[in-house]
């Protein structure tokens, strides 16, 4: 099959904001249909006369450029072009639209601020001057005036980024250590252990065959795992597959509304037919499929539709089950597949269609999941590798020990997190907490009972045990 040109895909395609604000742009809905691993070319399509932005480039949130910015410095209309590439064939570019404005007051009498009052507190004087509201005018628009330079400053302030601040003044910031500070009646957490693999896919299946559908939408909902990376069952802390987990795909982040198993089928057949009381013809019938489902599809008048149990197989042709209806003998032209004994994948489903469609071997992870009814976590700038200081407390002894966990994606007012800081290696799951942490856990807190052996194994008493 022929190489198929990636997709590029900007998001959003047009936004409005003022001047020294950091624009952000997001690559990341962009996909190859052939499942290649793909690059980020950005570029200034079209700039305002006098703007520089060109030579500051785009500045990398992601290690991959999916996700830039930059901080337009003229008003006017900034035109940015994204194009993915697979290595050897180039998407059609997109383009992405940045109206960039600066708000000012208007000048015109009556309108707020109005001078008007200054004649309460003038001399009576005043009233004997001819035409004395022509200097209503006047004062307002000093005021007006005044005002809107004013407001310019406040938003040139409010959008400043350590780029757009006078070199002199750089210096303040070396020393500034951004945080954020979560208000812990605001927040709440999905807690599991952790999992991840490399099998993911996004294809649409067909719900009555249990195969991929010919013709795969663009984009989907829907992101399917193999039991043999994550069975997803309750876990000492609660079911990893919760409503509002967060799912990463790739480089992809998206929050889970809901979870189901599936089985796909080994083999589909439209030749089916059946004899006698409990025999059914077809072919390619195997000695494995003992135990196997029969699910009849067709012809939908038939009686015989629905599943049956393989107990026997007689031949490469034909084989017995175990339940069948009373009305069995002298069907033909069925179709039909073969499900194994038990579901072979998980499948999730996004809260909106963001996944592109038939994707395959896609690295994921699955973490504990931390919710804030306070922060868009996208919008305060949070990604993958940001550090959470944790502090625990012991009621009972008012003590109390902290330590450090890291962000491995985001998505809104969601984030997800591992226990440790080690670099994330994609397919693997990340480890627990160290055995470091858990000692410095336990001394903290006054815990007694955990001990290391001389090769670094920790062993628990019944209370160190709840440290874990």
């Amino acid at each position: 099959m022929p190489n198929r040109a990636p997709v590029a895909i900007i998001t959003p395609t047009e936004q409005e904001v003022v001047v020294g604000s950091i624009v952000k742009l997001d690559g990341r809905s962009s996909f190859d249909p052939d499942n290649d691993s793909i690059t980020y070319a950005w570029s200034f399509k079209q700039v305002p006369i006098g703007s520089q932005v060109e030579q500051f480039g785009f500045t990398n949130l992601e290690s991959d450029s999916s996700i830039v910015t930059f901080a337009p410095d003229l008003t006017g209309t900034y035109q940015i072009q994204l194009i993915v590439s697979d290595g050897v064939v180039e998407s059609a570019p997109t383009e992405s639209l940045v109206d960039v404005r600066v708000i000012l007051v208007p000048n015109h009498q009556g309108l707020v601020p109005d001078a008007g009052f200054i004649w309460d507190y003038l001399s009576d004087f005043w009233n004997f001057v001819p035409d004395k509201r022509r200097f209503d005018t006047v004062w307002s628009s000093l005021i007006q005036i005044t005002a809107s330079e004013m407001l310019k400053l406040y938003q040139y302030q409010y959008n400043c980024s350590i780029r757009d601040i006078q070199e002199t003044l750089q210096r303040r910031w070396v020393s500034f250590s951004p945080g954020l500070e979560l208000d812990q009646s605001k927040i709440s957490f999905i807690l599991a252990e952790e999992a991840a693999g490399s099998s993911a896919s996004t294809f649409v299946f067909d719900s009555r065959t249990g195969t991929p559908i010919n013709e795969q939408p663009t984009y989907a909902s829907s992101i399917t795992i193999p039991k043999t990376e994550g069975d997803f069952t309750k876990t000492s802390f609660g079911s990893p597959i919760a409503k509002g987990s967060l799912l990463q795909l790739g480089n992809r982040t998206f929050t889970s509304e809901r979870s189901s198993s599936i089985s796909e089928a080994l083999d589909h057949q439209v030749d089916g037919s059946t004899f006698g009381v409990d025999v059914f013809f077809g072919s390619q019938f195997t000695s494995q499929m003992v135990g196997m489902t029969l699910r009849i599809l067709g012809p939908t008048t038939s009686s015989v539709t629905g599943d049956y149990l393989i107990s026997h197989i007689i031949s490469t042709s034909s084989v017995q089950i175990s339940n069948p209806p009373t009305i069995w003998d002298g069907f033909i032209g069925l179709e039909y597949i073969i499900l194994p004994p038990s579901p072979q994948h998980t499948t999730f489903f996004s809260d909106r269609d963001q996944v592109p469609a038939g994707l395959e071997n896609q690295f994921w992870r699955m973490s504990s999941t931390l919710i804030s009814d306070q922060y868009n976590f996208e919008e305060q700038g949070i990604s993958s590798g940001d550090v959470i200081e944790v502090e625990i407390l012991r009621l009972d002894l008012q003590v109390l020990s902290t330590f450090f966990i890291q962000v491995t994606c985001v998505d809104r007012n969601r984030l997800s997190f591992s226990f440790n800081l080690e670099d994330l290696i994609d397919g693997t799951a990340a480890n627990g907490l160290s055995n470091d942490i858990q000692i410095t856990l336990a001394t903290d807190l006054i815990v007694p009972g955990l001990s290391a052996d001389l090769n670094g194994n920790l062993t628990y008493s019944i209370d160190a045990a709840a440290v874990k």
